[in-house]
């Protein structure tokens, strides 16, 4: 399985590459990078931290943002690829899920599930 995700903090990176230590995975910390690779390849599965940089409950207008990269999903090879918003900013959270009609897409704040995530809840 081909998995992308979104993700600045160092301890969740750190997870995430536990976790999905069997799986071909690419961890990136930016909304550039992260539009650059979905529209070049094809995932089978993507998770998206809304607050990057090292913020909090960053404002969804600004660039550098998980909802960024989720308006710019539809353009991609991804458009239709089963996407997990693992943020904790709810609000974020809510206007991702929102852009991502076309996508099997569902919002799981990060620590409510484990790697288990990719077989248990797949349709």
């Amino acid at each position: 399985m081909n998995i992308f995700i979104l993700e600045d903090d160092p301890r969740r990176k750190e997870v995430f590459k536990e976790w999905f230590k069997n799986e071909d995975f690419i961890i990136v910390e930016d909304a550039d990078a992260a539009i650059e690779l979905l529209s070049k390849n094809k995932y089978d599965f993507i998770f998206l931290d809304h607050d990057l940089d090292g913020r909090v409950y960053v404002d969804s207008k600004e660039h550098n943002t998980g909802y960024t990269v989720a308006e710019a999903i539809s353009g991609t090879l991804n458009k239709t690829t089963r996407v997990v918003i693992h943020s904790h900013n709810t609000v974020g959270a809510a206007l991702m899920l929102s852009v991502l009609s076309e996508n099997k897409a569902e919002y799981m704040p990060f620590g409510s599930f484990d790697e288990n995530i990719l077989t248990t809840r797949n349709e």
